[in-house]
């Protein structure tokens, strides 16, 4: 076994680079990679109902390895429950609200095919809030369950430097 465990969870702002460092870590220790994108959205952008979502994750959460990708809080704390790690990408609002400017014209990695990237203004906003409205329900989550194993990247290069180090 590794030193994160066999089941971890990369969790973090939408832009701060969770698909790309669970496909890194994925490519290192080989575990099933899940991105939450890819179950939690049907085409034209519509929502799985949330016992479907549930479902799914159910599934995920059922391998006896996995790295999950997505943060989702409505079952953050289901997936928490069932992880050994916890990999918070803690990374700066304005370099995440940059890369969904950025992917916001391409398609990006872990994302689902069937569904279009475009410019999204209120998306954008959440990003810009995620420090003040998600970030602390995150912080609380890293208290309740302090038994769990947390690592924090502040910023891309630590996480870089991480995998590098596997």
């Amino acid at each position: 076994m590794n030193k994160l465990g066999k089941k971890i969870l990369v969790i973090g702002s939408p832009g701060a680079g969770k698909s790309y460092f669970s496909i890194k870590l994925h490519e290192k220790i080989n575990y099933p990679l899940f991105h939450l994108d890819e179950y939690y959205w049907k085409p034209n952008w519509i929502r799985k109902s949330h016992e479907e979502f549930l479902e799914e994750l159910n599934k995920m959460l059922a391998n006896d390895s996995f790295i999950i990708d997505g943060c989702y809080l409505t079952t953050l704390e289901t997936r928490i429950n069932a992880a050994d790690t916890i990999i918070f990408l803690d990374i700066d609002s304005n370099i995440c609200v940059e890369s969904e400017l950025k992917r916001s014209v391409t398609n990006r990695i872990g994302f689902p095919k069937y569904l279009n990237e475009k410019h999204d203004p209120e998306f954008v906003e959440w990003i810009k809030e995620f420090p003040l409205v998600q970030k602390p329900k995150i912080l609380e989550l890293m208290k309740r369950y302090s038994n769990k194993k947390w690592i924090v990247f502040k910023n891309r290069e630590e996480s870089e430097e991480f995998i590098n180090t596997l």
